[in-house]
């Protein structure tokens, strides 16, 4: 398994005065060198979790950041496990988190200990990096509905909101 790869590319987004989030992956499984298969999610943040991040938290976009990765690699991990998998994230306060795994956030804590059991469980070989937004291919998903993907040969993926909602959102 030397020669396969899984290269993740997140983002996120905030529009109408930070109350509309949005998150998007391009995901590629590469095999000698060779794109095999590729993945995309688009979604926008509920409103009750995004209402929810936003009380414990003063910049909402990290957690929207942190969020798209982990939800990655969560979905991508329990696929394709025991691969070496890049992350490329375009915010330095999440990407400086999953090296890590810490954060003072607590909401980002727990996503980042949720990732941990996630990395140990399906044996990820997790390296994460900084792209620049301006090379991030999930930049395009992360602001508006990614027409003509599938098209492209891209298999949807479906955000596991449900996850989020009954492990990082605080309750009451």
């Amino acid at each position: 398994m030397n020669n396969v790869k899984l290269v993740v590319f997140t983002d996120a987004s905030l529009e109408e005065g930070d109350s509309l989030g949005r998150i998007g992956l391009v995901a590629y499984l590469v095999i000698g060198g060779e794109i095999s298969s590729k993945f995309f999610f688009s979604d926008i943040v509920p409103r009750d979790i995004m209402r929810a991040w936003q009380t414990r938290t003063h910049k909402i976009i990290s957690t929207l950041e942190l969020w798209a990765a982990v939800a990655g690699v969560y979905l991508l991990g329990s696929r394709f496990p025991a691969l070496r998998t890049f992350a490329f994230v375009d915010n330095e306060a999440a990407r400086a988190s999953m090296i890590s795994f810490a954060s003072s956030v607590s909401t980002h804590a727990c996503m980042l200990k949720f990732l941990s059991r996630v990395v140990q469980l399906h044996s990820i070989f997790l390296w994460t990096a900084r792209v620049p937004s301006a090379s991030n291919p999930a930049d395009r998903p992360s602001r508006e509905e990614p027409i003509g993907m599938e098209a492209e040969g891209f298999v949807r993926l479906m955000v596991p909101w449900d996850l989020a909602r009954h492990s990082f959102v605080p309750m009451g």
